[in-house]
């Protein structure tokens, strides 16, 4: 099922940044609404997508506080799959839903009813830093070719400071103070990376950050992604040549395929998305049409 075509109502964001930034991209240029059924219930959520001829599905997540917009970059052009990405409840142009006090959980089970609604042959998942985590849980319902990691998440260490400090924080204070706070920072950051994450975390529903953040942090402390991982049998993971090899991962990520994006840090497809693209293409060439 395509998406429906409907007008952007999202707000403008307050910093050109991400305009800018969106100025240099071709992207994915079918946008609009898909309504899924989670739980017994329909959930509505913001697509984008290519013109495609059917065939694989590569499944794009985001990171917390981030957007569809972000794997704008590493569209390359390929129509014999369909590359969609979406915006998780309360991020982006998706509006917040109750998860039932596990975030992480139900942005899976979102995951695994869209799949199922659209019924690809095989999905490949690609998710950058906390989609890496919903793409884990998701991952054992669904016929997965390729998951591809961009400095997921996957244990305690790897959550920043700041979905600690989000999780940290009681609902009302970062609802009420935390929020504002956070957002203020990153788009005053010297950092354009944070500059462009700032503008997306606006458009997040504080709340739904929340709920996100202390999930994300609680799943990961679980040691309960770990397993799901090493159970995939095509899986990549790629980090940014300023973050450096996540050493602590070291243990999990010797059987997998493991890739170096150059000259950037933790948003590789702001600062080389050539070079991601790439590497996101191999992994999921080198998975063929096999699954889990």
């Amino acid at each position: 099922m395509a998406p429906v075509t409907e007008p952007d109502t999202t707000k403008r964001d307050r910093n050109s940044t991400v305009d800018d930034h969106q100025a240099r991209l071709t992207g994915l240029p079918r946008r609009g609404h898909m309504t899924v059924m989670v739980r017994g219930r329909p959930v509505r959520i913001a697509v984008s997508e290519n013109e495609h001829t059917g065939g694989e599905l590569v499944l794009l997540l985001h990171g917390l506080g981030c957007a569809r917009e972000c794997w704008d970059p590493v569209y390359t052009g390929d129509n014999h799959r369909r590359w969609l990405a979406i915006d998780l409840p309360g991020h982006g142009a998706s509006a917040r839903v109750d998860t039932g006090g596990d975030a992480l959980a139900f942005y899976a089970d979102l995951v695994t009813a869209l799949v199922e609604q659209l019924d690809p042959g095989a999905v490949h998942l690609v998710a950058h830093s906390m989609g890496a985590a919903v793409a884990l849980l998701a991952a054992p319902g669904l016929p997965v070719g390729a998951l591809v990691s961009l400095e997921g998440n996957l244990v305690g260490e790897d959550c920043s400071l700041i979905s600690r400090s989000i999780a940290g924080q009681t609902r009302e204070a970062f609802v009420q103070i935390g929020f504002a706070q956070l957002r203020d920072g990153l788009c005053a950051s010297g950092d354009p990376d944070e500059r462009i994450w700032g503008a997306w975390f606006e458009r997040a529903d504080p709340g739904g950050l929340w709920e996100a953040a202390r999930s994300l942090v609680s799943w990961c402390e679980s040691g309960g992604l770990t397993s799901r991982w090493m159970e995939l049998r095509h899986r990549t993971y790629l980090w940014g040549e300023r973050s450096g090899f996540p050493m602590h991962l070291r243990l999990w990520l010797a059987e997998a395929r493991v890739h170096e994006i150059p000259i950037v840090g933790h948003f590789a497809m702001n600062g080389n998305p050539i070079a991601l693209a790439h590497a996101i293409r191999i992994a999921i060439d080198s998975a063929g049409t096999g699954t889990i």
